[in-house]
């Protein structure tokens, strides 16, 4: 058995869809992009806790390891990274300590500190 074929010179054409279908389809596809946003959304969100969670325990562990630095805002002398990298005790990865360095000296308070000039502190003080 052979397939079915057209008579030569015709075209193909796609089945027409009515007025009602068209728009039941349009619905299915917004739903679908809608369930797609939101499951986008809710998997970001749960990467921004785990995050949030792990920037939490870095800072918990710098506070424990050097309080007098990071229990409260005190400006920090310049270069002080490459003293905390030369501490073989330091709690936490080079690239966690770049991240914490970079949220603790950006945080309101420090900046303020800064900005009024106050004395710079060092790991020898």
């Amino acid at each position: 058995m052979g397939t079915l074929s057209l008579p030569k010179g015709t075209k193909r054409r796609a089945p027409t869809m009515s007025a009602e279908a068209k728009k039941e389809e349009e619905k299915r596809a917004k739903a679908r992009q809608k369930r797609k946003a939101r499951k986008a959304k809710s998997s970001a969100s749960k990467q921004q806790k785990a995050r949030k969670k792990e920037e939490a325990k870095t800072v918990i562990k710098m506070a424990k390891h050097k309080p007098s630095l990071f229990k409260k805002p005190v400006p920090l002398e310049v270069d002080i990274h490459k003293k905390l990298l030369a501490d073989p005790d330091l709690p936490v990865s080079k690239r966690k300590l770049r991240g914490f360095l970079y949220w603790w000296c950006n945080r309101p308070e420090y900046v303020k500190l800064i900005k009024a000039g106050d004395e710079r502190v060092s790991l020898d003080d």
